[in-house]
């Protein structure tokens, strides 16, 4: 079952990539294309980061029932195991999403360099990459402690939605910011391969403006 939803997650996404970069090469007035952005990060950029929220609300249930590893037995293990490693799994999934979305970005980004907004939306995606580096880090090393847990649970509190600036949002950082600002951006090295990684997307855009 978890191997069918993830072939089932890597459709749509590609699916979605595909649909908003078609969407972006064309030319629209600026406030359709603003709302094709709202749209895309709404429903595509933020969702992928609910998912990995829901998957680790899955794990806080689990620890609630192992009393958040005060006590641990070996009879737990393999649950705790599964849940352990459906997380990672996720999160290794994400990365590597988000590593996707800020290559096919860079190539935008070269095409059309006046478009600040790219970069804003490629430096989100660095900073989320490493909360959620540390949090995989933070699952490799599990002692299925308490400490451990709430250690854990901590990092992930860090992870919020609102770190995906709406469109609303990326109008006001690029009237206050410049270019400079945003040099030499580098999404952070994930390191492990995942099971899915999406498909590149490439862009052949001649037409992006700056929000």
């Amino acid at each position: 079952m978890f191997a069918e939803e993830i072939k089932e997650l890597k459709r749509l996404h590609k699916l979605k990539l595909a649909a908003f970069f078609d969407c972006i090469r064309l030319k629209y007035r600026f406030e359709e294309k603003a709302h094709e952005w709202s749209d895309w990060i709404e429903n595509h950029l933020r969702q992928m980061i609910i998912r990995v929220q829901t998957k680790f609300i899955d794990f806080e249930t689990m620890a609630k029932n192992f009393k958040y590893f005060k006590s641990v037995s070996e009879e737990m293990m393999p649950e705790i195991n599964s849940e352990i490693f459906n997380l990672n799994e996720e999160i290794t999934i994400l990365l590597n999403n988000f590593s996707t979305i800020f290559n096919n970005f860079e190539i935008m980004y070269i095409d059309h360099p006046e478009g600040l907004f790219i970069r804003v939306i490629q430096k989100s995606l660095c900073m989320i990459a490493v909360k959620l580096l540390e949090i995989r880090n933070s699952l490799d090393k599990a002692d299925m402690s308490n400490d451990w847990y709430e250690e854990t649970r901590a990092l992930f509190s860090n992870i919020k939605i609102s770190d995906i600036p709406t469109v609303s949002q990326l109008r006001k950082i690029c009237k206050n910011e410049s270019h400079s600002d945003y040099e030499e951006l580098k999404f952070p090295e994930v390191l492990r391969v995942a099971t899915v990684v999406i498909e590149e997307v490439s862009n052949n855009s001649k037409e992006s403006e700056e929000l």
